[in-house]
């Protein structure tokens, strides 16, 4: 009885993952943390999104969004991922994805920026993710229901402005079967078509990560998003 449900809890496992993409040529790296800290594990973090209520916490004014909560029902001890769909945007396939960040307050390390190719099945949003984070380091991977697997760990690179109410430029392109991904014109990592082409017509949007470390109620995560 034990091997027989064994044997279906891999079979379930398969078919969620199947569910967002055709295959994976290139498997992912180990599971990663978006807020930084290397010593939580990123499938116990709330994962939420695509409901009036959180996409409200993204206020939009024209082409700038601000994330700005201090709200504590926001705050877990393993730290709290959100984020917004733009409906309105064309899919990365379409057109170019290039958004302005910068970050005002919030704990340093924890990540903030964009997701792309969002699409749904009954196991939940799926994703693609491109953060970074004030001290100069970037991540890319993948959201599929509330499991999170990077393609690059926290990765430092010199193309990065450092610290708080600096902006940053992440760029996502389609060409010649692949996503390329830059940050201020500089490209850092590429995902390759066709192990992720059922994220082609996906719709864009903004992630922000609330750390374990941020200090809600009493400070605030703070970010904006200005779309080119």
């Amino acid at each position: 009885m034990f091997k027989f449900l064994l044997k279906i809890s891999l079979i379930l496992s398969l078919l969620i993952i199947f569910s967002c993409k055709n295959n994976q040529d290139i498997p992912p790296e180990e599971t990663e943390d978006l807020t930084g800290d290397t010593s939580s594990t990123i499938n116990n973090t709330p994962f939420l999104g695509g409901t009036e209520e959180v996409e409200s916490l993204f206020e939009t004014t024209e082409n700038t969004t601000v994330f700005n909560v201090s709200d504590e029902k926001y705050w877990t001890s393993q730290g709290c991922t959100l984020w917004k769909v733009l409906q309105e945007v064309p899919s990365v396939k379409e057109n170019d994805y290039s958004v302005i960040v910068q970050k005002l307050q919030g704990t340093p390390e924890a990540g903030y920026g964009i997701i792309f190719g969002h699409t749904t099945s009954s196991y939940g949003d799926c994703m693609l993710v491109f953060l970074i984070n004030t001290e100069g380091q970037f991540t890319v991977g993948e959201l599929i229901g509330t499991s999170y697997r990077s393609f690059t760990k926290w990765t430092f690179d010199e193309c990065i402005n450092l610290g708080y109410q600096v902006d940053n430029i992440l760029k996502v392109s389609f060409k010649d079967y692949k996503y390329e991904l830059s940050i201020n014109d500089k490209i850092v990592h590429n995902i390759y078509v066709p192990s992720y082409k059922n994220y082609l017509s996906g719709l864009n949007g903004y992630l922000a990560v609330i750390s374990p470390k941020d200090r809600l109620p009493e400070e605030r995560v703070y970010i904006a998003y200005t779309l080119r």
